[in-house]
Parts: C-alpha cells; sequence; structure tokens
C-alpha cells in the first residue's frame, strides 16, 4: 500500500523528523521495508492530527519500526538523532521491549489489558489502528467488535481517541467542517418561497458522503424516547387511518451528556459523530447564514435545539403553529431513497370564516434535503395523515430566542 492510498495526508517533510524519515527510508529502501516506512509517516500524521505532543508521535512511529524490523536499535537513533531527545527514546523503548511475541496489534485487543502509563496506551491504540487500517483481508466490522470487547480494559483517553477517530468510518478528519461550509453554501444558493408562507426547501443540504455517514451512523432504535405527548398522537392516529401510529424522540443535548459513557464502542461512535453533527448546526456561522437566508438578518440572539424523531406503522402531525419561542424550523429529511416516497410537510391556508385548514402545498419525504420554514402568523404546518411501510427518521433543529428555557438546547450549558 501507498501513501497515496491513504486518506491521510503525510507530515510536513521539511521538518527535522520528516528528513530523519527519508533518511530512513533511503537506508530500508534496498532491504524492501518501503512499505514500512510509508506506514510510520502515515502513523505520525495520524497522531499530530490527534494533537498529540511531538514526543508522543515519534515515540509511537520508532517503537512501530523496533517490533516491525531485526535491525539493531541503535541504528533507529542515529537515523533520527536530529528529532528525538532521551524522553523520547525511552517512551518508545518501553513499549519495544514488550515480548516480541505481543505486537501492537495483539496487545491492544489483549484480555486485562492494564497500561498504567496513558501515553503508552494512546501510542499502542493509535498504532494498532493504523496497522488495521493498513492489513488486508481485515473486516473493519471485526475490528470494531473487537474494540467493543476490550473496550472496559482500556484506558478513558486511548478509547476516547478510537471514538474521536473517523479512520474506522472510512472518511476524512474534516468531514463535519467540509459538511457545514457546504449546508451553508446550498442555504445561500436556496430559493425562498412565499406561499402560503416564507419557506424553502433545500436538496442536497450535505455531500452526498456525508449524509451516507448519517443514514449509517444513525443511532439504534432502543436509543429513542416516545414522545410525552405520544397518547394524544396515537390517539388521532387512531380515528384518522384505524391504527395507532408511534413517534419516538431523541435530543442530542442528552446524547452528548452520554458519550464515551456506555463502554459499547458501535453505539458511542454513533453517537460521537451526531454529536458533532450537532455542533455543526448549533455554529455561530451556520445560525448567522440561515438567519441571513430567512429571516432579514434579525438582530435576535438565538439558542438551538435538535432532536431525532423516528415515527413507526403511520404518520401524522395536525396542522399547527409552533409556539412563539421556536423563530425557525429545519426539518431534516433522512429518507434511504427516492423510490416510493412518502409525503413529507404539508403547509396550510386558514379559512377566516370557517376556519377550517386547507392544504396548499405538500413536499414529499426526499433524501438529503431541508425544508425551512421560519415562524409567522401563516407558517401553518403539519403532517397529512399516511401508512409507514418502513420507520423513518427525521431530523429537527429550531431556532429559538436565547430567552427561552423550556427546551434542550445545543449544547449543553
Amino acid at each position: 500500500m501507498h501513501t497515496s492510498e491513504y486518506i491521510f495526508f503525510g507530515p510536513d517533510r521539511t521538518s527535522e523528523t520528516s528528513l530523519s524519515f527519508q533518511r530512513l527510508a533511503e537506508n530500508r529502501r534496498s532491504r524492501g521495508q518501503q512499505q514500512l516506512i510509508d506506514r510510520c509517516f502515515e502513523t505520525y500524521a495520524l497522531l499530530s492530527l490527534w494533537n498529540r505532543q511531538s514526543s508522543v508521535c515519534l515515540a509511537g512511529l520508532l517503537s512501530m519500526l523496533m517490533i516491525h524490523d531485526d535491525c539493531p536499535r541503535d541504528l533507529y537513533w542515529v537515523n533520527f538523532v536530529d528529532a528525538i531527545d532521551e524522553s523520547v527514546k525511552c517512551l518508545a523503548t518501553r513499549v519495544a521491549n514488550l515480548p516480541a511475541s505481543i505486537s501492537p496489534m495483539k496487545l491492544a485487543f489483549g484480555s486485562g489489558l492494564e497500561i498504567a502509563d496513558n501515553n503508552i496506551c494512546d501510542i499502542i491504540a493509535a498504532l494498532s489502528m493504523v496497522i488495521a487500517r493498513t492489513t488486508q483481508n481485515l473486516l473493519i466490522a471485526d475490528l470494531k467488535c473487537a474494540i467493543s470487547r476490550i473496550s472496559d480494559g482500556m484506558c478513558l483517553e486511548a478509547y476516547e481517541y478510537w471514538l474521536s477517530s473517523n479512520v474506522l468510518l472510512g472518511i476524512p478528519q474534516n468531514i463535519h467542517e467540509v459538511a457545514k461550509q457546504h449546508a451553508m453554501m446550498r442555504l445561500r444558493e436556496s430559493m425562498v418561497q412565499f406561499v402560503p408562507c416564507r419557506h424553502a426547501l433545500v436538496t442536497e443540504i450535505f455531500p452526498d458522503s456525508y449524509y451516507a455517514a448519517m443514514l449509517h451512523l444513525l443511532p439504534s432504535p432502543e436509543d429513542f424516547r416516545p414522545i410525552p405527548t405520544a397518547d394524544a398522537y396515537d390517539d388521532a392516529c387512531r380515528e384518522r387511518l384505524g391504527i395507532a401510529g408511534r413517534r419516538y424522540t431523541l435530543w442530542l443535548r442528552d446524547l452528548k451528556a452520554a458519550v464515551g459513557h456506555s463502554r459499547n464502542f458501535e453505539r458511542d461512535q454513533k453517537s460521537r459523530f451526531w454529536c458533532s453533527l450537532a455542533e455543526l448546526l448549533a455554529d455561530s456561522s451556520f445560525v448567522a447564514s440561515v438567519v441571513a437566508a430567512f429571516m432579514d438578518n434579525s438582530q435576535e440572539e438565538f439558542d438551538v435545539a435538535i432532536r431525532l424523531v423516528r415515527e413507526v406503522g403511520v404518520a401524522y402531525i395536525p396542522p399547527h403553529l409552533d409556539m412563539s419561542h421556536k423563530r425557525l424550523s429545519l426539518l431534516f429529511y433522512l429518507a434511504d431513497t427516492d423510490d416510493g416516497l412518502t409525503q413529507g410537510t404539508s403547509l396550510y391556508t386558514v379559512d377566516g370564516y370557517s376556519g377550517r385548514t386547507e392544504v396548499q402545498k405538500t413536499y414529499p419525504f426526499f433524501p438529503n434535503s431541508v425544508l425551512v420554514v421560519p415562524r409567522t402568523e401563516e407558517s401553518m404546518h403539519g403532517v397529512e395523515p399516511h401508512h409507514l411501510a418502513l420507520p423513518r427518521v427525521t431530523l429537527h433543529a429550531y431556532l429559538q430566542r436565547r430567552s427561552y428555557e423550556g427546551t434542550k438546547v445545543f449544547p449543553p450549558s
């Protein structure tokens, strides 16, 4: 595997460390070890992306060299003499002096792992990830299961590294920033509609790869909780459609509070992704883009409340106006495909004489799209009653007055 195939970019090749790498590569290339050198470049880059101290980065990659190469260890210090110090040498040696039969991969996944030095544990976790990423015939799903099995025995800092990295997801480290910039661009380009109220449906709101990650990493159904008004909702569905409906919710504020505590790797990794997405939506620059596009640069101060809603069986929400503290709603449709689209959100007008509502426009539940509805006296909306072949999930983000204290805003205070 060549460095060009990695999702990471190597460190600055003009630094002392990189120049040392290049000398080492020249010495080893004739012995068919260029692949090992490539891996070390990427290990250093990976650790650097995690903002680790340079000593930890160097110790990790040097211990990796010592474990995988039978060359006398003293020669490594010659190659890296201008980039290391005694603390690096000591830390690298401590890892390399582990029994020869224990590779970093086996050590990280061994039973009863107990290492007091958090730095060493960090290195082992990082090296294992890189080795696993570059080892052929290794299924990422199997790797995740292995992490879950030993997560209780890993130090918290090393476990946090696993959660914070996107390596095992196969997506770039900066994916959330890229998604935010893309979403802001799509919002700026959106065409605002004014009938029957001010609104816009924005398609392709996220990059395709990011949207695919959203669907893949949806929290499990058991993480959702019944909506407090579920009984009234069930009764309304039964009256209109003959069967009960079920609506469940998951506030991302609650999800953030639980990240890292379950020591269930799959669940924690999903939670970490969705909390990062929530931070994207609550970011001041994103909020400013929404306000500029749909609220005429309002000078109000806003908080953002964000939740996932899961519907099962049927979908129905009577026409309503949002409560006055909700100044704008973003309804992100999380559909798998555009085959057999169901109804999304309907917009209504109210007859001035009879008071009856009439549907004026209905948007389908279209993949990777968001319906933006500022709250006005005309922004009557709801979901027309219909059956659902499969459960579906919507992401709701509300811009609300900062003075309001009744909703779970993100991030938690």
